[in-house]
This record gives C-alpha cells, sequence and structure tokens, in this order.
C-alpha cells in the first residue's frame, strides 16, 4: 500500500516539476508580451490622444462651417 502511494506520489512529482518546467517558459513568454503590451498601450494612448486633439479640431471646425 505505502509503495503504490510513493508511486503515485513520484508520478504526481513528476508531473508538477514537468508543469513547472511549462510555467516558467509560460511565465518568461508572458513578461515578454507584457513588454510588448506596455509598449503598445504606451503607443495606444499616443493614438488616442492625437485622434482626441484631431477629433476636437474637426468638431471646432465644424462648428465654424456652420
Amino acid at each position: 500500500m505505502i509503495k503504490v502511494t510513493h508511486q503515485g506520489h513520484s508520478e504526481t512529482q513528476g508531473l508538477i516539476s514537468r508543469s513547472l518546467e511549462k510555467s516558467r517558459s509560460h511565465n518568461e513568454v508572458t513578461l515578454k508580451l507584457k513588454v510588448t503590451l506596455q509598449a503598445h498601450s504606451e503607443t495606444q494612448g499616443r493614438i488616442s490622444r492625437s485622434l482626441g486633439k484631431t477629433q476636437g479640431h474637426t468638431s471646432r471646425s465644424l462648428g465654424n462651417s456652420r
């Protein structure tokens, strides 16, 4: 009985170590993604800011044309 549980334990330990390796590489990937997402959000903020400027400009010019 103890041998069976020990075998099961070693199997789960192997599964855990395998999942840890996966999660480690996964964490590296997510860190890279976070960095690119951060840069992306910065450019998105710049784009939305410039869009807001042009939107305000067009609404002002529309008000002038009326």
